[in-house]
């Protein structure tokens, strides 16, 4: 069977985890694979499940080929769609079968109900699926009619932007996040998420900075301690490691001093 959904996903050398993410989604009768210029098997691997192949424009590019705007490239796989409904994924992550099956149900079914939906996603840690996490319930609107939505905002963390009045459901279903970096790995992600996030907040004012992104940060890295405590107490699932948690203080606290810098910068003369 095949589900009437658009799916669009990243790819810039993801030979390694696109085939699982691809073969989730082989129900879906419109896959679309945005590519940075891979120079491995990523291409061949795509074609292989009839994948329709674009281009990243390069003013969403840095000049390495990494992703300078994450919106802008997810926006790209929008304005091709064939569908009406949609979902994205990223080329490391797949859809549980139940989940496609949900999706698809939803697609045929007539008249609409929502609008656009949250998905939950768990983690994969060690072969095991992760049932601790200070980042659970983690859930991403991943799944959406693309005539109810203004497009793809933020450049990095992006996320859907809904029209006035869309409504918003939850699936059951999940999908599944493999963490499979190390400390050094993961920690390089983070500053280059770290790096868009500083160019983004260039022209942020000192008000600004102070309601929302000192505020925000802060209390969400207070949040993360105290799920953490409170994890150690009620769950006995899979755990994530240690250090991951401790990452998720360090990038909010990294956050509010990079972008507040040349707020808290001493003044010469």
């Amino acid at each position: 069977m095949s589900y009437p959904i658009s799916v669009g996903i990243l790819t810039f050398n993801n030979s390694k985890t696109l085939a699982r993410a691809l073969e989730s989604v082989r129900e879906f009768d419109d896959i679309i694979i945005c590519d940075g210029g891979s120079t491995d098997d990523t291409l061949e691997i795509a074609k292989k499940y009839n994948a329709r192949i674009i281009s990243q424009s390069r003013e969403h590019l840095n000049e390495d080929n990494t992703i300078a705007n994450f919106s802008g490239v997810r926006n790209q796989t929008l304005a091709v769609a064939r569908n009406e409904w949609f979902c994205f994924i990223d080329s490391d992550e797949y859809l549980s079968k139940e989940a496609v099956h949900e999706m698809g149900a939803i697609a045929q079914k007539t008249p609409v109900i929502f609008d656009a939906y949250q998905l939950p996603r768990k983690r994969i840690y060690q072969d095991r699926v992760v049932e601790c996490s200070t980042t659970y319930p983690n859930y991403q609107m991943r799944f959406f009619r693309i005539p109810a939505t203004n497009g793809f905002i933020k450049s990095v963390h992006e996320r859907i932007d809904l029209k006035l009045g869309a409504q918003v459901g939850y699936l059951s279903a999940c999908e599944y996040v493999p963490f499979e970096f190390t400390y050094e790995a993961w920690r390089k992600k983070l500053l280059y998420y770290l790096a868009i996030e500083v160019k983004r907040h260039e022209h942020v004012t000192l008000l600004h900075w102070l309601t929302h992104t000192l505020v925000n940060n802060a209390r969400a890295s207070l949040a993360y301690f105290v799920k953490y405590l409170l994890m150690l107490v009620s769950c006995r699932g899979h755990h994530m490691p240690l250090w991951y948690e401790l990452m998720q203080h360090w990038y909010h606290w990294k956050l509010i001093a990079l972008t507040g810098a040349k707020f808290l910068r001493p003044k010469r003369g």
